[in-house]
């Protein structure tokens, strides 16, 4: 791979890290599917380079994970209904954002920007929420909030996950 396309990699690996970052506060379907993309650059960026992305301090981490994953399918295989419980494992894969995310916020402005897009999807969701509970309107989500105790309306997120939206929301 040349410099050019290398560069081009590295930037089309940022923005779409970026887009994650972003999008993990409106939407998972979004998010994942540039969680993916970002996956498949930083899978082709470490392979021009030549990098091996799991040395260095964080290895025994990422040993602790690859075990944990390992266990999780050696378990699900031996189980009565192995295809089910694979599937029950398919949020496991997330676990790439921590070596992209290494590889990218090397870099201080790398790691500022990723700051103010995970800022601003979150600052974004917020708004989405008052309106939400001032108003009931959630436009976004496919069933109408209840009322709230007391005042407003229970605000809920636009995806299923409510631990992860609190989460953001909180």
């Amino acid at each position: 791979m040349t410099e050019v396309q290398r560069s081009h990699t590295e930037r089309a690996l940022a923005v779409t890290f970026l887009l994650f970052a972003f999008t993990s506060t409106l939407s998972i379907a979004v998010s994942q599917m540039m969680l993916g993309l970002s996956l498949a650059l930083f899978i082709v960026l470490m392979l021009s380079q030549r990098t091996n992305p799991f040395a260095g301090r964080l290895k025994l981490f990422y040993i602790v994970a690859a075990l944990w994953i390992g266990w999780l399918l050696f378990t699900a295989v031996l189980g009565k209904t192995p295809t089910r419980s694979m599937w029950l494992c398919r949020e496991e894969w997330l676990f790439v954002i921590i070596p992209i995310g290494v590889v990218l916020l090397r870099s201080a402005a790398m790691r500022t920007r990723v700051l103010y897009a995970l800022a601003a999807g979150v600052r974004l969701i917020s708004v989405y929420c008052y309106i939400m509970d001032f108003t009931g309107w959630a436009g976004f989500s496919s069933y109408d909030p209840g009322p709230a105790p007391g005042f407003g309306w229970r605000v809920a997120g636009t995806f299923s996950h409510r631990m992860t939206f609190g989460n953001y929301y909180a």
